[in-house]
């Protein structure tokens, strides 16, 4: 785990960048204890664990957390693992006790971001795994699950969607078992009346009303060296879809 020093989630989209900087507006707002958009209340301070398959910590992230505001001293990034034949990706397959040393580690882990997660389900020589088998993603998220009701965390893990048509549950990479075990699933995508805007849109909630999105924009945050950082600005409150 690599820490900047000097109950379940999924959120899906068709690209890459805009689900990256929501991911990061709530490791800001977990790090600070800062006010949620629209009145909603602050959020508890705590440590937040970010689990990245693509992303580079030192390029991307970082710059994009100072950008923003965030306490990096709670951010606490895990790129890979290492073993016998040296360093890998890290999996949920094999590396579940690796996750949750990582949170024994911390005074208070309010939450852990897994992104994407079809990029940390890898198979290992000893432990062969089916990615898209529902009964085989269905208990290792089962294990996820207790893992965070044991630390008292939200984990919210990133996906695509497949590039055919049809509804947006039924689109989600890899194995419909995601979206069965998840309680929450967003969806983020362009607002179709302002190109500019992107909506956070509820695709399934157990445990709220279904029916509100809210609207963004990403805004860019000049930085030292002359680099430009993205950022969130939320625009507007939720409102029916």
């Amino acid at each position: 785990m690599r820490s900047f020093v000097g109950t379940s989630s999924l959120r899906v989209r068709p690209g890459r960048a805009a689900r990256r900087y929501q991911m990061r507006n709530s490791r800001i707002i977990s790090t600070t204890g800062g006010d949620r958009p629209f009145g909603e209340g602050a959020a508890r301070r705590g440590d937040v664990i970010y689990v990245t398959a693509e992303d580079s910590a030192a390029q991307t992230i970082r710059p994009r957390l100072e950008a923003a505001g965030s306490n990096l001293q709670r951010v606490h990034i895990i790129e890979c693992v290492n073993d016998h034949f040296g360093p890998r990706p890290f999996s949920l397959v094999a590396d579940l006790a690796q996750l949750e040393h990582a949170l024994q580690a911390l005074r208070r882990p309010r939450l852990v971001i897994i992104d994407p997660i079809n990029a940390c389900l890898s198979a290992t020589g000893l432990r062969p795994f089916n990615p898209n088998s529902v009964p085989r993603v269905r208990a290792l998220l089962r294990r996820l699950e207790e893992l965070a009701g044991r630390y008292r965390v939200a984990i919210v893990c990133v996906t695509h969607f497949t590039k055919g048509k049809g509804a947006a549950l039924f689109r989600v990479t890899g194995s419909f078992a995601f979206v069965a075990a998840a309680r929450s699933e967003f969806m983020v995508t362009r607002n179709q009346d302002d190109p500019d805007q992107r909506l956070l849109a509820p695709l399934k909630k157990n445990f709220a009303v279904n029916d509100h999105a809210v609207a963004f924009r990403i805004k860019l945050h000049l930085r030292p060296a002359t680099f430009l950082a993205p950022y969130v600005e939320f625009v507007s409150p939720s409102r029916a879809i």
